[in-house]
């Protein structure tokens, strides 16, 4: 039976729904939605440079025209140019100070030569005396032997009494490195106050050793300096409760009646090792030790007027005003102007080793400070400006903080002249 044509029509639009025909136009637009979706799932894409690839291949990129460029002579020559400054820099700079512990490495090393001949046992090349086969402390009568003048340790042996000692005191290095360190020193750049340090472990109690650092760092803050302020050191390091503790030596100056105070009594003692252990230590400066080591020429012509000495830290070479002055080693200027403290128009060159080269009196400086100089190259006319009687040439030489004898590196001076 025929359905009525309402009923026919509602049958027809529910095939049309079941077909999904009445959502034709929202699944057409889906369709286009989705595919460039669908389209770039499918299609492979180029594959994509990630930061750190373009990263690494820009650096190989730069460090490859980095070289091109100061690998050119001209590009060398940029180089040069643009580091000067800091080469310049770098050469005032000293030489770096060897280790203290080199000092104390064997029986022949130069920290066991100072503190032998300081005992009285080797000389200052080391040589052995008659002291050194066995001798008699003044102090306490007992008898000594090797070269740290041992009372026991070798049992008769001399060579295993020097051992014994060297094994001792390298036992106690670490402690004395600390010790100077805690006081505010560097002990790299004082070995004398280090071989002095050491010098005193051997000769008294571990608590005198231990006191000097401290002393010798109060005497260089009261304007105590070289000598003094070893000596002063070595004596106060002695003092325990407020007394100068030196049994052994006080008892020496009594036996012998000599009219002094304690504390002179121990520092004629303390006096001589300092001096017998910088006497040692001196001879290192006579070796070159390093190829940076320079090797001073003669800074003018003239005739030596005054030498070194105690009260004359230099040497004085006269001749004519205006003659030329050079300098003794290669160098960078540190000074070059008016001297406050009497030398007039002054120069001070400093050497790549650290060491420096002073010359005063000038009546016109040729350089200025920053320049560098080279060996023989003119550096001030001479003249009679400052403390001065006549036109001369002061000249000095200062290695380690310290003025040396610079004939004793200028080589043999002829009859007073050159």
């Amino acid at each position: 039976m025929p359905l009525p044509p309402r009923s026919r029509r509602r049958a027809k639009r529910r095939d049309r729904r079941s077909l999904g025909f009445w959502r034709w136009p929202w699944a057409l637009r889906q369709a286009q939605s989705l595919q460039p979706n669908r389209l770039r799932r499918l299609t492979p894409s180029p594959p994509q440079a990630s930061g750190l690839e373009w990263s690494v291949g820009y650096g190989l990129l730069l460090i490859a025209m980095f070289l091109c460029v100061v690998l050119s002579p001209q590009g060398r020559s940029l180089v040069q140019l643009a580091t000067a400054p800091l080469r310049q820099w770098t050469n005032l700079l000293p030489e770096p100070s060897r280790p203290v512990r080199d000092l104390f490495t064997s029986v022949e090393a130069l920290g066991v030569v100072a503190i032998g001949h300081a005992e009285g046992n080797l000389t200052v090349e080391g040589e052995q005396t008659s002291l050194y086969w066995g001798h008699t402390d003044p102090g306490n009568f007992r008898r000594n032997q090797g070269w740290c003048s041992d009372q026991g340790r070798g049992g008769g042996n001399v060579e295993l009494a020097d051992h014994k000692c060297l094994e001792r005191v390298q036992q106690r290095l670490d402690l004395i490195l600390e010790d100077l360190k805690a006081a505010g020193l560097e002990p790299d750049n004082e070995p004398l106050a280090f071989v002095n340090m050491v010098d005193l472990y051997n000769q008294a109690s571990p608590w005198v050793s231990r006191q000097f650092p401290a002393k010798y760092a109060q005497a260089q803050q009261t304007g105590k300096t070289g000598e003094t302020a070893i000596v002063w050191a070595r004596v106060e390091a002695f003092r325990r409760k407020g007394k100068i503790d030196a049994s052994g030596l006080i008892g020496i100056c009594r036996r012998e009646r000599r009219p002094v105070s304690d504390w002179d009594c121990v520092a004629q003692d303390q006096r001589r090792r300092a001096r017998a252990i910088a006497r040692v230590l001196a001879t290192a400066d006579t070796k070159p030790v390093t190829s940076t080591q320079p090797t001073y020429i003669l800074p003018t012509q003239g005739t030596l007027s005054q030498g070194f000495n105690r009260y004359h830290t230099g040497l004085d070479i006269a001749n004519a005003e205006g003659t030329i002055v050079v300098a003794a080693a290669n160098g960078v200027v540190e000074f070059a102007a008016w001297d406050q403290n009497g030398l007039g128009y002054a120069v001070m060159v400093r050497h790549p080793d650290g060491s420096q080269t002073v010359y005063g009196h000038h009546r016109k400086l040729w350089v200025s400070a920053g320049e560098q100089v080279e060996q023989g190259q003119a550096i001030a006319e001479m003249g009679s400006t400052g403390n001065s009687t006549g036109p001369h040439l002061h000249f000095e030489i200062h290695r380690q903080g310290q003025a040396v004898d610079p004939s004793q590196w200028l080589g043999e001076m002829v009859a007073g002249s050159w």
